[in-house]
């Protein structure tokens, strides 16, 4: 799982496309519990449920009306935190070549 989340360290690349997937993921599941409450339209296609879960996971203000599950701002805060020690252990093991 460590090879596949952030290649054990040694790549950055692998650690944005995680993120970048496990935030899509987050905003299908957020869709999933907003569209019948919102309808498709005011959604425009899945981008706001994609802003506010990258809002959220960034720290920023974002519009509550596309809330879903409480679980996914919850997992997207974790992953803030988790994703920047990943990313400051890659810069720290590329800076200190053994």
């Amino acid at each position: 799982l460590s090879g596949l989340i952030w290649g054990h360290g040694e790549r950055p690349f692998r650690l944005l496309a995680t993120c970048i997937g496990f935030m899509l993921l987050m905003s299908l599941v957020n869709i999933w519990s907003i569209a019948p409450r919102e309808g498709w339209t005011s959604l425009n296609g899945g981008i706001k449920s994609l802003e506010y879960v990258t809002g959220t996971f960034l720290g920023m203000e974002t519009d509550t009306r596309f809330r879903g599950f409480r679980i996914v701002d919850y997992v997207a805060v974790l992953m803030r935190y988790l994703y920047v020690g990943l990313f400051i252990s890659i810069l720290y093991k590329s800076i200190s070549r053994r």
